[in-house]
């Protein structure tokens, strides 16, 4: 039995029906590393800061303790704020009393979750289930086939009638007119108190109709009525917390709420908080978990003679030196019938181990204290010690009767990159050492729980991936809802083979670029993909000086040409405005290469039907948006979209919304192939001519001196096959130069310009 999957709908930051996580679940077969298993069990929340991965653990954790009926679950600060606003506006503002009465009671706000339960073995009990079952789902399997059990929890209004009077009242609400500084008279009001609905439309009139009202007495009375709304919505949100809602559990599809049925014995989840060292003594608590498993579970027969002689002569010494002193003491302030005392030692190996053993470690000759043991170290033995001992404590009825979650809330907590980087490792062999193997007779207690871990880290969410080698079972939370990242939803939409060679998997390509690059890419609110350190280098510096960019967490990847476009499945999924900054990559034939052949026109590659690009990002996409099947038809639209412009843009059709192309087109006459010759054309008049031949004399120095090449247009190529070999010096100069030297000053090429503005635009929209 396990949690499969948790619908949300209108609970905190989740809007809308589109919120789905479908959690981990693994058996541990008899051949498999622990690492491999923890790892497919576990499944990881990731997202910016805020984006809900505590609501989720804090949402298992609320609905483990409720029952049917419950009120006071959740606040008005539960509901989606969008949601609440959304419905107050269509039902209830600036709505007559009779209007807000006749609300249906399948129209009031509503908080609503589906869990679907997984039932994976005929061991599994489902009386518990009994008041939420649909008996049809049963029916529909075969003995020992898996199948689900779907149940709908709603919070809800459990008294319309009383809800929608208060409501009313609320909405009626007068206001006290009195020293409110308005004019009554030119109101044409003769009472003290109106409710809002009459005041506003008074309002409205004088703004149509130019009434005696002069500008300063409109704007006095558009911030009263903005007080006031603002008032009635939030006496409204109030209204939500004062006990007229109640939590309902639903069979699948059914209007008959369950009268009985709770989730307590159900579902149980432990979490393990961020922020686990809590004193000095944290550490030797944990060591004390993890020794008292591991004596559990082995036999210490010589530990435990050793502590019953030591309390046998105990209490010999006792009886014998401090046993007479205490009753002498009592006798001389009372009766002595009746005051034998009796001193019983209770020494045990938790108490030795807790209480009676320095935990030191040993750095040279010294002895160091526990209180001097590295955060990050405590921190890891206590999220083990935690693990090890929920898996002890399991109850024999859990394993069949319960879904059972451990809940680690941002373990990164005080680690280094290099122990986050581990970490899937590190608490995998701790537990394969402490607890028994798939082989052992009583495993299967063991093999029935699931993991959610939450993390700011990249370097845990790599170890995930790495320790099961699958994007399965990440879950990313972003501001447009959950996405639950998958291998094959992935390889759905990759594209085909890059190369003719079967074993090429675009997939394993990616896994293996976010572990050596890219995995930080699951938290970063704009990505921009390049093909080589010289754009790299000078896209972060210009991030670094736009102020309109530089808050953001912008990511600049550098990914070959060829390859970029296998990121495009894995960016869609995860909806970041992303851009690829690509080369043109003008297909010269060996004899224009040679002899550094300039092209202005692109017309000659279609009649020679020679495709004017090299670039499999640029003709992949193009293909795939334009279902193009011929290099012919791939020519004239490159052409097209080009034309006389300085900027080739590839978006929409079948390319994802959120992802543009960007590359060099036509500046100053010569179609560009490269960021350096884009760099050139670009800056081939006044000062940045001048400031471009002195970084080429740098370079080259004697090249720089001739004459006939300080035409950089004529030149252009010539010059940016010459870099080819000094491409990061030429980006470094430009950088060192922009910095150091005030006068300093280049033009950017306009198809990074028009990259940057598209990426401003998205960061302001969203």
């Amino acid at each position: 039995m396990y949690l499969k999957s948790l619908e949300i709908k209108d609970y905190r930051k989740y809007y809308g029906s589109n919120n789905k996580i479908s959690f981990a679940h693994s058996n541990w077969k008899e051949n498999q590393e622990p690492e491999e298993y923890i790892s497919k069990s576990s499944s990881l929340l990731i997202g910016k800061n805020n984006a809900g991965k505590s609501t989720i653990i804090n949402l298992l954790s609320t609905l483990q303790n409720t029952k049917a009926g419950s009120k006071g679950v959740f606040k008005h600060c539960d509901f989606n704020l969008t949601y609440l606003r959304s419905w107050y506006n269509e039902h209830v503002f600036n709505k007559s009393s009779e209007e807000i009465n006749c609300i249906q009671s399948s129209n009031l706000p509503v908080i609503e979750f589906r869990l679907t339960i997984g039932i994976d073995s005929e061991k599994d009990y489902i009386s518990n289930f009994q008041d939420v079952l649909v008996i049809s789902e049963i029916k529909n399997h075969k003995n020992g086939e898996p199948f689900d059990i779907d149940i709908i929890v709603k919070y809800e209004c459990s008294n319309e009638s009383k809800f929608l009077s208060k409501l009313i009242e609320i909405e009626n609400k007068e206001i006290n007119l009195n020293n409110l500084g308005l004019d009554k008279n030119k109101l044409s009001i003769s009472d003290n108190n109106v409710d809002f609905k009459r005041l506003k439309n008074i309002y409205d009139k004088c703004t149509k109709q130019d009434q005696n009202l002069d500008k300063e007495e409109l704007k006095n009375l558009d911030a009263i009525l903005k007080y006031y709304e603002e008032s009635i919505y939030r006496n409204f949100l109030h209204l939500l917390d004062q006990g007229y809602y109640s939590l309902n559990f639903y069979p699948l599809e059914s209007k008959q709420a369950a009268k009985d049925f709770s989730l307590s014995s159900l579902l149980k989840v432990k979490t393990i908080q961020a922020n686990t060292v809590k004193d000095n003594n944290t550490l030797s608590v944990a060591y004390n978990k993890i020794v008292d498993t591991y004596a559990k579970r082995n036999n210490l027969t010589e530990i435990d003679d050793f502590i019953d002689d030591v309390n046998i002569r105990l209490k010999d010494e006792i009886d014998t030196n401090i046993k007479g002193i205490l009753e002498n003491t009592a006798k001389s302030i009372e009766s002595s019938q009746n005051l034998e005392i009796n001193l019983h030692p209770d020494i045990n190996l938790n108490k030795i181990l807790g209480h009676s053993v320095l935990y030191e470690y040993k750095e040279g000759k010294n002895y160091i204290p526990e209180s001097q043991y590295g955060m990050g170290y405590t921190n890891l033995m206590v999220i083990i010690a935690e693990l090890v001992d929920y898996f002890e404590k399991y109850e024999d009825e859990d394993v069949n009767g319960a879904i059972n979650i451990l809940c680690i809330e941002e373990p990164e907590t005080y680690m280094h990159p290099e122990m986050q980087e581990l970490f899937i490792k590190h608490i995998s062999k701790a537990i394969a050492s402490l607890l028994p193997k798939p082989s052992d007779h009583d495993f299967k207690k063991k093999d029935t729980f699931q993991v959610v871990i939450s993390t700011h880290s990249s370097h845990i969410l790599n170890s995930k991936i790495q320790s099961g080698n699958t994007l399965n079972n990440i879950i990313y939370l972003n501001s447009n809802g959950i996405v639950n990242i998958e291998d094959n939803k992935i390889q759905e939409n990759s594209e085909k083979k890059l190369v003719k060679d079967n074993s090429f998997s675009a997939l394993e390509y990616i896994k293996k670029y976010i572990r050596l690059e890219l995995s930080d890419i699951f938290y970063a609110d704009a990505v921009i993909l390049v093909e080589g350190q010289t754009e790299e280098t000078y896209l972060r510096y210009l991030i670094d000086e736009n102020e309109d960019l530089n808050s953001y967490h912008i990511k600049v990847y550098r990914i070959d040409g060829a390859y970029g476009f296998q990121f495009i499945p894995l960016l869609k999924l995860l909806n970041i405005p992303t851009i690829i900054l690509t080369d043109l990559d003008l297909n010269r034939t060996e004899c224009e290469r040679k002899n550094y052949i300039i092209i202005n026109n692109l017309n000659f590659f279609v009649k020679e039907d020679r495709c004017i690009t090299t670039n499999e990002t640029i003709k992949k996409s193009l293909c795939e948006s334009y279902k193009i099947e011929s290099q012919k038809d791939l020519n004239n639209i490159i052409a097209s979209k080009i034309g006389d412009k300085e900027v080739l843009k590839i978006r929409g059709n079948n390319l994802p919304d959120n992802i543009q192309i960007y590359s060099q087109g036509k500046i100053n006459g010569n179609y560009a192939t490269s960021f350096e010759e884009a760099v050139i054309l670009t800056n081939s008049y006044g000062k940045g001519k001048d400031e471009i031949l002195e970084l080429l004399k740098v370079i080259h120095p004697k090249l720089g001196e001739e004459n006939e090449k300080k035409d950089l247009i004529k030149n252009s190529y010539f010059w940016q096959n010459k870099l080819s070999n000094s491409k990061s010096k030429f980006s470094n100069l430009i950088l060192y130069k922009s910095i150091i030297e005030p006068n300093f000053e280049i033009d950017t090429p306009k198809y990074i310009k028009d990259a940057l503005e598209s990426i401003k635009k998205s960061m302001e929209e969203n």
